[in-house]
């Protein structure tokens, strides 16, 4: 009877609490792209256009470090560079090409990111806390 007991308690445990799996750090940035694609897309350009062509003759001295700028979007977290056409997440430190003329299709089952046909490299560096 002491082990019916047991059995009993052992499993309502099981059945009350809830198991909970660590998540995929790069399907968590996966899905968060995911979201990113669908429900933005930034009309951001490198150029703009010339009122007046002479205007560009003499060169203008960049400012600002192009690898530095950023727009970080505020739905999904993730920062837009883009002069370096990519998108980066902090959190979990992986980043991947980005072009806003282009779209993405993510398959969250795989993995994976594709542009038309050719799959798209997501890579990891330091995450920036």
């Amino acid at each position: 009877m002491k082990y019916v007991k047991y059995i009993l308690v052992a499993f309502g445990m099981l059945i009350y609490f809830e198991s909970q799996s660590q998540t995929n750090e790069r399907n968590d940035f996966l899905v968060r792209f995911k979201t990113f694609t669908t429900a933005h897309s930034p009309k951001i350009k490198s150029f703009m256009p010339l009122v007046n062509p002479g205007s560009n003759l003499t060169s203008m001295p960049n400012a600002i470090d192009t690898s530095k700028a950023y727009m970080e979007d505020s739905v999904t977290g993730l920062r837009i560079f883009p002069q370096l056409g990519k998108v980066y997440d902090p959190k979990t430190g992986y980043s991947i090409a980005y072009d806003s003329d282009i779209t993405y299709h993510v398959d969250l089952k795989a993995g994976k990111v594709f542009q038309d046909q050719s799959e798209v490299k997501v890579e990891r560096n330091q995450k920036v806390d």
